[in-house]
């Protein structure tokens, strides 16, 4: 099966390693698990229905799954315990989260650039062990990036990420999609699991 340019290009600029699991980093935010594929990769899964019960309406039970060749990938990012936001209202919903990132460097430079570029699927796992959908096939999440090295010692260096989209996040009850461990190690490779 042939690829075109387009998928080889999207290959090399969303998936890459952003996870330091051999850093210590501390800072008075709540550690978190943050899945994300680009949501092109994502195979379409239903919305809840509004018809039935409150949690059937907010609950998203079938397992994701990503296409052919493609996988999620995992990071681990501090999150305050009250950034997972959603308004909605009679006429719309959307949903924003904003995540930080310890660490300033390369890598999470180009993570930023490669990342925004393109609207994806992410599963937030709390430190309750309950997951949260934000972006979906229909109406992905779009992330914006404030890189920073902060002014003194006691500053956070890193990346603050805010993700939005324009529909309500869920809670997920299915299973967790298999993924890749980011690693910044030099074994890294384009491939997928």
């Amino acid at each position: 099966m042939d690829k075109n340019l387009f998928e080889e290009f999207e290959d090399r600029h969303w998936h890459d390693a952003v996870d330091d699991c051999d850093e210590d980093y501390f800072a008075g935010l709540q550690e978190c698990e943050i899945f994300y594929c680009p949501a092109v990769h994502v195979t379409p899964f239903a919305i809840p229905r509004l018809e039935g019960t409150f949690e059937s309406a907010g609950t998203i039970k079938e397992n994701i799954a990503c296409k052919n060749r493609r996988s999620f990938e995992k990071i681990n990012a501090l999150v305050d315990q009250n950034e997972l936001t959603g308004d909605v209202s009679e006429s719309s919903s959307k949903t924003s989260l904003s995540i930080y990132v310890l660490g300033l460097k390369g890598s999470r430079i180009g993570f930023s650039r490669k990342v925004s570029r393109y609207p994806g699927v992410y599963i937030l796992r709390d430190a309750n062990g309950r997951m949260w959908i934000v972006g979906n096939t229909l109406s992905p999440a779009f992330a914006t990036f404030n890189l920073t090295t902060g002014k003194v010692a006691e500053d956070n260096s890193g990346v603050q990420v805010k993700l939005a989209s324009n529909m309500i996040f869920f809670e997920y009850a299915g299973s967790l999609p298999p993924y890749r461990e980011s690693d910044f190690d030099s074994d890294f490779s384009f491939e997928f699991y």
